[in-house]
């Protein structure tokens, strides 16, 4: 389990799951791991149907967290390639527990189905990411995507990294974006550029909070 008492331990998340994860599969051979993955899987369906507050709760943190170096460790063996695990955005704003990115699965039809019944106001409303969105999903010819393929049509897995890697700059700090207040859950060249507009043009459009007020 993650101790959460540490500062800014989300951050550090992956870090965890991935050096327990090579830990695991330096010291079970294959035929030991797949013994134990059936007990595993089991496990994973009877947890999905769990309602939202056993989710979050510590025991669901908990079970999430190492459910995450299970899967990464079936993804390393399977793919014969080194463990690793980047996180969801989304764990950083509280809208799910730890997740890794490869683990993080889209049914291609229903995304299909959800943008194509958007509006075309409500699509232009996302800019030029959301016909990007619109277009990835109609063009792939899989029935599951992950987030790491999906999200690499704007962010490359390097970039996500290098994000990461900021030591804790504020939400309210220039180039952050997405939140405004604790940690800045990811930081990108764009919204620098964003955020600099912002202050030549003295609160332009989408200049967040403060100038809305």
């Amino acid at each position: 389990m993650v101790d959460e008492t540490v500062p800014k331990y989300k951050l550090r998340t992956n870090e965890d799951v991935i050096s327990k994860a090579e830990h695991v599969r330096a010291n079970l051979s294959e035929d030991d791991w797949n013994e134990i993955s059936v007990a595993y899987e089991s496990f994973i369906e009877t947890f999905k149907s769990v309602n939202k507050s056993v989710l979050f709760s510590k025991l669901g943190r908990s079970s999430y967290f190492h459910l995450s170096i299970f899967k990464t460790v079936t993804r390393s063996l399977a793919d014969n390639s080194d463990c690793g695990c980047l996180p969801v955005p989304f764990y950083f704003t509280d809208k799910t527990p730890f997740i890794c990115q490869k683990d993080y699965i889209y049914d291609v039809a229903s995304m299909k189905e959800q943008f194509n019944a958007l509006s075309e106001d409500e699509l232009s409303g996302y800019g030029d990411d959301g016909i990007l969105a619109l277009n990835y999903f109609n063009n792939s010819t899989e029935s599951e995507v992950n987030y790491a393929d999906f999200s690499a049509t704007w962010v490359t897995p390097e970039e996500f990294e290098i994000a990461l890697a900021i030591d804790c700059m504020q939400g309210s700090d220039l180039g952050c974006c997405g939140n405004y207040e604790g940690c800045c859950w990811y930081a990108h060249i764009l919204c620098l550029a964003h955020d600099l507009y912002c202050l030549a043009s003295d609160c332009g459009t989408g200049c967040g909070p403060d100038c809305e007020s």
